[in-house]
């Protein structure tokens, strides 16, 4: 049945598996698994709280019980394989009841890549998660009790990227300035994990390929000075070699508006053959033989050096700022896990304080004046110690009255 009011839900999403990632189509394929939940309302699901242990040993119908449905969407996805959907119902010792959806799905999504970086970036693969519901019927809030995971075992695209272990969620409001009614959408939540793109094919197959063609633009140095069409004839060749390279190379990127590393050193390259060829062409109008071979030696010292310097600019801005964002990568992996460890160490460090008059005593428990009087004889150590060979007795006695031990405190 319906409910008004608003209602606030919790989403979690886990990077299941994540199988192939397109940079020319920027896509990428994967499995994830969302969880939602939201607090359980009078009239909703069918029985009461006594009778919730048979709802929650089946856990697997789908859409059953009369529950709230958040409508939740993926609003980046693309193609969608195979879903599945269950609820799961959990109560606390308040007869308050906290409903599970699990959504485990796999799809391709859509993902805008930044390659300014490129070959050496690092790219975020997002779930973007709304609903279908008004603004004032929903607010989806980011899971504050569990952090969202990701399976690095099971990546599949490791030829070519390197993952990161940390997830980041985050609540994206609707922007005010869109074109969407105001207060129509009930916002996002995006769920981020990282990988970085392994550099080393592409340094040894287009990187390595244009620097070769530099240091052969010397050796046309060897025919004389006089000797200007075969110069000339030479780096045109060299200077379309490094064009159809270049659109080679270019085909297996996206059509992106800005450079990226790879394009700025391709661009410098062919830059370089077109000034050997205007360089070669104005050699010819020198006559004088011993005056040309002197000028075509200064030449030829100046773009030696001028390659040089421009390689070591190139390589230490290149390596410099691509490091900034694998190191930021880093660093969140690195408190990732000690979250995650404090999380460990906070669930299994629980100490369960037991104060005697404030648990009811086992119904097999005879009370009586001779026990009374020989209990206020002994020591806080052994009272300590007989109340830890008791506390099985009573967990096992509170959990017969029916309630969740889990959810118990003991101060």
């Amino acid at each position: 049945m319906p409910v008004d009011g608003e209602r606030f839900v919790w989403v979690r999403v886990n990077y299941l598996c994540i199988s192939a990632i397109d940079t020319k189509s920027q896509k990428f394929s994967a499995e994830v698994l969302i969880e939602a939940r939201w607090m359980q309302r009078d009239g909703e699901g069918e029985g009461d709280c006594e009778q919730d242990d048979k709802e929650r040993d089946k856990g697997q119908e789908e859409g059953k019980g009369g529950h709230f449905d958040p409508k939740l969407v993926i609003s980046n996805l693309d193609y969608l394989r195979k879903e599945k959907c269950w609820h799961r119902i959990e109560s606390t010792e308040k007869c308050r009841r906290w409903v599970f959806l699990c959504w485990r799905l796999t799809g391709d999504f859509y993902e805008n890549l930044e390659l300014e970086n490129f070959p050496r970036d690092v790219q975020d693969l997002s779930i973007w998660v709304s609903s279908e519901l008004h603004a004032d019927e929903i607010e989806l809030l980011v899971e504050d009790r569990k952090l969202p995971t990701i399976d690095v075992n099971n990546f599949r695209a490791n030829q070519e990227w390197n993952l990161f272990h940390h997830v980041e969620s985050e609540k994206l409001p609707e922007t005010p300035n869109s074109d969407v009614e105001l207060g129509s959408t009930a916002g996002f939540i995006v769920a981020k994990c990282r990988v970085a793109r392994r550099s080393e094919y592409f340094f040894l197959n287009n990187v390595l390929v244009m620097f070769c063609l530099v240091v052969l633009s010397f050796t046309i140095y060897a025919f004389a000075p006089t000797s200007n069409m075969p110069r000339i004839g030479s780096s045109i060749n060299l200077l379309l070699v490094a064009v159809a390279f270049k659109l080679s190379v270019s085909a297996n990127l996206p059509l992106i508006s800005y450079l990226t590393y790879l394009d700025m050193y391709m661009l410098g390259v062919i830059l370089y053959l077109c000034l050997n060829i205007l360089l070669f062409a104005s050699l010819s109008i020198i006559k004088d033989r011993a005056y040309a071979k002197d000028v075509d030696e200064y030449v030829l010292s100046c773009l030696v050096m001028a390659v040089v310097f421009f390689h070591m600019i190139f390589i230490y801005i290149f390596v410099s700022r691509t490091n900034v964002p694998i190191k930021e990568m880093l660093e969140k992996d690195r408190l990732y896990d000690k979250e995650l460890a404090k999380m460990k160490q906070r669930k299994s460090s629980r100490v369960v304080k037991v104060v005697a008059r404030e648990i009811p005593p086992p119904l097999n428990w005879k009370w009586s004046q001779d026990s009374q009087e020989s209990e206020s004889r002994v020591s806080p150590t052994s009272r300590y110690e007989e109340t830890n060979h008791l506390l099985p007795l009573r967990i096992n006695e509170i959990r017969r009255q029916g309630n969740n031990i889990q959810n118990i405190r003991y101060q």
